[in-house]
């Protein structure tokens, strides 16, 4: 694949979908003051990063903050997470209930305010777009996916596994006012509307496979 980029010799994105596998965590956080919502879909530690997540939200207690987070579902690393929200003192912050009916997920992001995924790596997500498309303004780290087109008026980003970047980024995210947070759910959703629509992705798929197709013939 990377010769065949390379033989191409144009810009161009790399878009392609991947669900959530059955062991999925759904993580919603509530700000208590202020009444701003959080909701996170996620798998496991490895690739999303909830560790970091939960080093990151120590911090903004630390800081003063006061949030309660709720995880949803269950995953093979939900015991590591429950030592670690025990040995950070987030027991009064940090809740976990079982999962939840898919036709669930759908009215909390209706009822939040904010959306965030700490991935260390990630393509198109399915989670983040359906977000998006619910109007919530997106905090994400960049790792190359929807990342790149998030900017000042629709989120806001800090790289992988960088807990203080990742602190930084929640404390400027609790800290915008309701009315900036509604301004920005509506830019995400025009965003969302005008570049990732089916009929959007499906051009843009076949492009580059026909250019990976012309790229490979001698």
């Amino acid at each position: 694949m990377t010769r065949l980029l390379h033989k191409i010799k144009k810009n161009f994105d790399v878009i392609y979908c991947r669900g959530l596998g059955d062991g999925a965590i759904s993580i919603c956080l509530l700000k208590a003051i202020g009444e701003v919502r959080l909701p996170m879909v996620a798998c496991p530690i490895n690739a999303k990063r909830i560790d970091v997540l939960l080093k990151a939200l120590s911090n903004v207690v630390a800081a003063g903050r006061e949030f309660s987070l709720e995880l949803i579902g269950n995953g093979p690393d939900m015991a590591l997470l429950l030592e670690q929200r025990r040995r950070l003192c987030l027991e009064k912050q940090v809740f976990f209930t079982r999962a939840l009916a898919k036709d669930t997920i759908r009215p909390k992001l209706a009822y939040a305010d904010v959306f965030l995924l700490p991935s260390r790596y990630e393509g198109m997500s399915n989670a983040t777009l359906e977000a998006m498309e619910a109007g919530l303004p997106i905090l994400l780290t960049r790792c190359g996916g929807i990342d790149t087109y998030i900017d000042e008026s629709t989120g806001w980003t800090c790289e992988p596994d960088d807990v203080h970047g990742l602190t930084d980024a929640l404390l400027r995210m609790l800290d915008t006012p309701g009315d900036k947070l509604l301004e920005m759910g509506k830019q995400v959703r025009l965003l969302v509307a005008c570049n990732f629509q089916i009929e959007t992705i499906g051009r843009q798929n076949e492009i580059l496979l026909g250019q990976l197709v012309k790229a490979s013939r001698p």
